[in-house]
């Protein structure tokens, strides 16, 4: 049995913060828990902490999870959470707010009228890859800029870009394609 809370899955808990029942059934799991005495009080006290955090707005919401009551970690090389549980007896897993990835991205596939490229990819599959490998700033290296959509979403998310081309047509769609973009002049290419 897992419990979570978060304010987009219980709107009507968000109303009115200071009465909302955040993290009772937590409480609840702590007292039912094999946990030691001293280890219920220190749940008990980090569960206040991150409740106020949510009623702050500092965090989207939050789950716990405690040993004897929630399935362990598996896999990997041991870690925070499996160490908390070890030392604790209990974890705290806060929710930021940001989506979680999935291991596929779906997107439309993208073509451009007139194009002559056998393998464009969508602007917004390389923008979501960028986003999750890169910071404001950063530099995005293409090797491969075919028809220019790294080089348009590094744009759009505020990237530097570097691309290389041996095709000199495909150098050229790429050109048009930023030229049209317009969010800021081309360049490298």
């Amino acid at each position: 049995m897992t419990l979570s809370w978060t304010k987009n899955a219980h709107p009507a808990r968000t109303s009115n913060p200071a009465n909302s029942n955040i993290g009772k059934g937590y409480f609840n799991l702590i007292e039912k828990s094999e946990l030691t005495f001293v280890q219920k009080e220190l749940a008990r006290i980090e569960l206040q902490e991150v409740i106020q955090e949510v009623k702050k707005g500092e965090i989207e919401g939050f789950r716990m999870k405690i040993r004897g009551i929630h399935s362990e970690p598996f896999g990997g090389q041991p870690g925070g959470r499996q160490i908390q549980l070890e030392k604790k007896g209990f974890t705290i897993i806060r929710i930021h707010g940001r989506s979680m990835k999935r291991d596929v991205i779906e997107t439309a596939v993208e073509s451009l009228k007139g194009v002559n490229h056998p393998a464009m990819y969508p602007v917004l599959l390389v923008q979501e890859l960028i986003s999750l490998l890169s910071h404001q700033g950063d530099v995005v290296l293409d090797p491969f800029i075919g028809s220019g959509s790294t080089a348009m979403a590094a744009k759009a998310l505020d990237r530097h870009y570097i691309g290389i081309e041996l095709n000199p047509e495909y150098c050229q769609i790429a050109k048009e394609r930023l030229t049209e973009f317009a969010l800021l002049p081309p360049r490298l290419l």
